[in-house]
């Protein structure tokens, strides 16, 4: 592709910003699918609503009483969770699903507009870290020091 380049920007420098969890129905993995107005002009809001809606679902789903859930922990707890090497958990095969699904987002939307989403699982599942790729923080410049520097501890004759 004629055009195309590669960059790399250290994600360190960038500015960021952070969405919360949603507490307002309990402690379930959710994120707040509010509109940051940092994203403001960078996405548009619809995207960015699904985006979120879609990462909450797949946690829901893992947060789920099913039968599958169920199974697998009275599978484990009977092989006192042998069976754990054998078979992912639900929620490692939706974390693996999440980090993919992310991944793909980064480079199909995010990316191109330059935005780069952290997976929350890298969080804590506290936030989510979404890096603006065009701003950058500014690096703190060196103070002035006095030359008159007086020692907090001096040594004994």
């Amino acid at each position: 592709m004629e055009g195309c380049y590669e960059r790399q920007i250290a994600l360190n420098e960038c500015k960021k910003c952070f969405i919360q969890r949603d507490y307002s129905t309990g402690l379930r993995v959710r994120f707040s699918n509010e509109f940051p107005l940092e994203l403001e002009g960078k996405i548009e809001p619809e995207v960015w609503t699904s985006f979120i809606d879609d990462l909450n679902r797949r946690y829901h789903k893992a947060d789920s009483v099913t039968f599958a859930s169920v199974f697998e922990s009275s599978l484990g707890f009977i092989t006192c969770n042998l069976s754990r090497l054998c078979v992912p958990s639900v929620w490692k095969r939706v974390l693996k699903e999440s980090e993919t699904f992310i991944q793909e987002r980064n480079r199909a939307v995010f990316i191109p507009n330059n935005l780069f989403i952290r997976d929350p699982a890298s969080k804590g599942l506290r936030v989510i870290e979404v890096s603006i790729l065009d701003e950058f923080v500014p690096q703190p410049q060196p103070t002035q020091e006095s030359s008159c520097v007086t020692p907090m501890l001096t040594p004994r004759n």
